[in-house]
């Protein structure tokens, strides 16, 4: 038998309306909503904040570090540079009057004013111009490159960051859980301890495993809040949370030879570029120094009057390199490109070691992860059943639960760490590219 909602007898708010019982179901219900939303009854479910990706994260970190922005100065300073070492030099004007007298003297005959007005313009010769903007022009190169290396560690720090703390969160909650159903195991122990059916130590070892996965959580606790306070300061979110970030997904490395992928690499990596552009600069500078072993001539050109007469002045002035003829300058430009080219090399060397380990790592942590279920996860799980099951009926022994227990719990963990550092090679192989999004 369908029984009529109750009717409102309280008092309602200004505007609400108290609702006969002889109203519709709808039109009832809808008022009663509408009174409860003003009154504040109504609790609505509380919405979970977005999750933060990792590609988010490094932008976030790239457009908030100062590192990244003061990088960013030095790379328009090269270029306002750049833009000044291909002017001309400027004019010089002369205006000079001679014969000026000291003191009046009547009696003496003095000699009539000379006046001047010259203009001297220096002439580059060698190509000293084009050259010096080709230095400009390598500089400018390089504060381009070190930007992207700029860039590319404070990438690397972010991501670094993030997985620290997802790994660690990840981590936690998997200890957590095993202190919870561990709990819950050791009830059960206190219960047959209580009732005479087991001896005591069964309860002392669960209760030391228990202390065990206490201290385990301390640790990841402490892990997780020192690289999300990291984060914090690098991303400028202060009221970021663990809870906020998500783990990527395991990107599997593309099915080209090493070889090919890491020279290909290689051309784009940032430390690289930025060492061919240092030898490019101090190669630049070599020309340039032997260009300014030859002499810059001046010409001038202007006015004279003298003896009360105009007539017209011209001129050239030519330094004579007797005492420096810039071998110094040269010299050094020599040794400064030879080391250039040495560090070049060193790089390349160093690089495409690390590089070819990175991408052998990568492969590795790939394929462990796609295996990580079946291969460990499942075996771990099933024997904690197993052991659980035993437990529970009495016909298992306490020792064979707690290492039950203890693997499944090392093997979420190591599955968490794999994936993490999977993810993490992925990145570094990404950031290097210099991918902005992820695969």
């Amino acid at each position: 038998m369908r029984q009529d909602a109750p009717t409102i007898r309280a008092s309602a708010p200004a505007g609400i309306a108290l609702v006969p019982a002889r109203k519709s179901l709808c039109s009832r219900k809808w008022l009663v909503f509408r009174a409860c939303l003003m009154v504040g009854v109504v609790v609505l479910p509380r919405v979970r904040c977005a999750a933060l990706e990792l590609e988010t994260a490094i932008a976030l970190a790239r457009a908030s570090a100062p590192a990244v922005q003061a990088a960013e100065a030095r790379v328009a300073a090269a270029r306002a540079h750049w833009y000044q070492s291909g002017r001309w030099r400027n004019p010089e004007l002369e205006l000079r009057g001679e014969n000026w007298r000291a003191r009046p003297d009547l009696h003496a005959t003095n000699p009539p004013l000379d006046f001047f007005a010259t203009l001297t313009q220096l002439f580059e010769l060698g190509g000293k111009r084009a050259k010096r903007q080709a230095v400009a022009m390598a500089e400018r190169e390089r504060a381009h490159e070190q930007a992207r290396l700029v860039e590319r560690d404070v990438s690397v720090q972010a991501a670094t960051w993030f997985l620290t703390v997802v790994r660690a969160h990840a981590e936690l909650d998997a200890v957590e859980n095993a202190a919870s159903d561990l709990g819950r195991l050791r009830d059960i122990a206190a219960r047959r301890v209580e009732q005479g059916r087991a001896p005591a130590a069964e309860l002392l070892k669960l209760q030391a495993e228990e202390a065990r996965l206490g201290t385990a959580a301390v640790e990841l606790k402490t892990q997780e809040s020192t690289a999300l306070n990291a984060l914090r300061q690098l991303l400028a979110k202060p009221d970021l949370r663990a809870e906020e970030l998500s783990m990527p997904r395991v990107v599997v490395p593309p099915e080209d030879a090493d070889r090919d992928l890491v020279e290909k690499l290689l051309q784009q990596h940032p430390e690289y570029r930025a060492a061919t552009a240092e030898k490019e600069r101090a190669l630049r500078t070599l020309e340039l120094e032997q260009a300014r072993r030859i002499p810059d001539p001046a010409l001038t050109a202007g006015y004279k009057r003298t003896e009360d007469r105009d007539t017209l002045v011209a001129g050239v002035v030519l330094p004579i390199p007797v005492f420096d003829t810039n071998w110094g300058n040269v010299q050094r430009a020599v040794a400064e490109l030879s080391a250039a080219s040495a560090e070049a090399e060193a790089t390349v060397l160093r690089l495409r070691a690390e590089l070819f380990g990175l991408l052998a790592r990568w492969r590795s942590l790939a394929a462990r992860a796609e295996r990580m279920e079946q291969d460990l996860l499942a075996p771990a799980a099933g024997v904690r059943h197993a052991a659980r099951v035993a437990f529970e009926e009495g016909t298992g022994e306490i020792v064979a639960l707690v290492d039950a227990e203890r693997v499944y719990l090392e093997a979420r963990r190591t599955a968490i760490g794999t994936r993490a550092e999977a993810v993490a090679a992925a990145t570094a192989w990404r950031i290097f590219s210099g991918e902005t999004t992820a695969p």
